[in-house]
Parts: C-alpha cells; structure tokens; sequence
C-alpha cells in the first residue's frame, strides 16, 4: 500500500444505517470500502485485488462468522488482511468464539460505531488497530 488511495476494505454489513455510517467516515477518512456479498466463491473474486481489512456484521442474518473466517484465511491471497468483527455488545459468547476463531479485533457495534472515523483513521494511517475498550 502506496498511500492513503490505497486503502481498501471489504465490507460485509446488511444493515443499511450502519453501511451508510461506514461510508461518510470513509469519504472524511480517505479510505475506499467495498461492500461485499459473502457467497460461495467470493474469496476467489476478491483474490485478484486483495483487500488490506474486513470488517464484518457478526450479527448479520444468514452469515455463519466462522465460515467466513476459514475461507478469508484460508485463501491465500486473503490471508493477509486483518479481520474485525462487531455483534451486538450482549453477544459475549460469540465475541470469545469469534476472537478464537481468527478474528483480529471483535468489538460491540455502539463502540465500532461511535469509533469508525477513528478506525478508518488509523488503518489508513498504517496504525495498529484499536482496543476496544474493557477488553
């Protein structure tokens, strides 16, 4: 990654507020975000321009977090990019079971939402990614 151009996330995210969220604090940030489906072959589709993030709704009716883990890391090209998940802050069990399973950072989705200008900031900064606070 050259630059700040260069910044690219796959979004997997079904709640529209939330993508809209997501897509004013990529225009303020400079980063570029695309929106994915993941269906079956997606990772093949996204090897050839590997994205450098993902960051999934592991709430998301319909979407099986730990499937969608093992194809991202188990696809070579893939297997690089960091990986962060947000659920709803109750879903306790499933944030140990995400972290487990490869997620690099699983956080609630108030603090995913009220930190995403920050996120996006420091990913495109080249910068570690943040904690999540009371973790």
């Amino acid at each position: 990654m050259d630059s700040t151009r260069d910044i690219y996330i796959a979004v997997i995210v079904r709640d529209l507020m939330f993508a809209s969220r997501m897509r004013e604090a990529a225009k303020r940030t400079g980063v570029r975000l695309e929106f994915v489906k993941p269906v079956d072959g997606f990772a093949e589709k996204l090897a050839p321009r590997p994205p450098a993030f993902f960051i999934v709704d592991l709430g998301a009716r319909g979407l099986d977090p730990f499937a969608l883990i093992a194809a991202i890391k188990g696809a070579p090209a893939l297997s690089g990019a960091r990986v962060i998940g947000f659920l709803p802050h109750v879903e306790t069990g499933l944030k140990k079971e995400a972290a487990e399973a490869g997620y690099d950072l699983v956080a609630a989705r108030s603090w995913m939402a009220m930190n995403v200008d920050k996120i996006f900031a420091d990913l495109a900064a080249g910068r570690p990614l943040p904690v999540e606070s009371g973790q």
